[in-house]
């Protein structure tokens, strides 16, 4: 056994058409025992308590911004996705919303290089870099294809792109002048989520076909670790056990993959489909969001 379920966290029903049409996506910040779940249909964010694992707060007035992403270094809560073409910012702790970011189109995803104040803005058809918070477009050549993944990676101290069709995984240096470090190709193999496992530098790969395949930045061979039967949405890495967390699109089953023996530790069945899974480094919990219930399922991991 290497995970337990330890509690369900009720959540507020998505009553409208605004909750259940857009995607619900959370994001935690360990050093505050805080999870920042926005609630689209009530125009609110809730605060889970990471600690004792109930809702301990909401901020009202987010609007129908429905995704969260966190920026540890700056302790930034980026919420988008609203129809707006813009995101709000706001502080930890605080929770005052600091500014408002206008784009030219609607971004779902934003990742800030706060060392260079490099902001990355992604949503599903474009991508594009700024200085932040300014919002100056900076130069770079965006290569053809949809925008599957997008994040700054502090380890690897570069920005990770995934796109699909065609499908390759794109590893951009950071700057005032931005440089592809690394471009590898994937020809037919439907990519679908990326993680950088940072024990060994493994580059970890979800396909639609339900396979987990790890590969490197050196183009090497890649190598089967794991076989589903549906098709992997999301993969969370867990650096203190070795642990991969796999989410499956449409289904309830939440995967753990050790990533030292690549071998599969345990599948667990949530009470219905799950949307979203989080991680929280410092309690060694996994989050997984059940849009239908609607409540959080919690479940510890036990190590190896």
């Amino acid at each position: 056994m290497s995970t337990l379920k330890i509690c369900r966290i009720k959540l507020p029903k998505q009553n409208s058409s605004i909750g259940t049409s857009l995607p619900w996506r959370g994001a935690v910040h360990s050093g505050s025992n805080s999870l920042y779940l926005p609630d689209p249909a009530e125009g609110k964010v809730l605060l889970v308590d990471t600690e004792k694992d109930r809702i301990k707060d909401e901020v009202e007035g987010t609007g129908s911004n429905s995704m969260a992403q966190i920026c540890r270094d700056r302790d930034l809560v980026f919420l988008t996705g609203s129809a707006l073409n813009e995101a709000l910012v706001y502080r930890i702790g605080a929770m005052r919303n600091m500014l408002t970011l206008k784009f030219d189109f609607p971004p779902t995803g934003l990742s800030l290089d706060s060392d260079r104040d490099v902001l990355l803005a992604s949503g599903a058809e474009e991508f594009a870099f700024y200085r932040y918070p300014e919002l100056k477009r900076l130069d770079f050549q965006r290569p053809a294809g949809k925008v599957r993944q997008a994040y700054f990676d502090t380890l690897e101290d570069a920005f990770v792109i995934l796109l699909q069709y065609p499908h390759r995984l794109m590893v951009i240096k950071s700057g005032e002048s931005l440089s592809v470090m690394h471009d590898i190709g994937f020809g037919s193999e439907n990519i679908n989520a990326v993680v950088i496992c940072s024990v060994d530098r493994k580059v970890v790969l979800g396909t639609e076909s339900g396979k987990i395949l790890v590969t490197g930045f050196d183009s090497q061979p890649q190598k089967l670790a794991a076989s589903f039967k549906e098709p992997v949405d999301k993969l969370v890495y867990n650096s203190y056990v070795n642990h991969l967390y796999v989410m499956f699109r449409g289904s309830r089953h939440l995967a753990v993959v050790d990533m030292e023996t690549d071998k599969v530790r345990e599948v667990e069945r949530c009470s219905s489909e799950i949307s979203d899974i989080m991680f929280d480094e410092l309690h060694n919990k996994i989050y997984a969001l059940l849009p239908s219930i609607p409540a959080l399922e919690v479940y510890l991991d036990m190590g190896r």
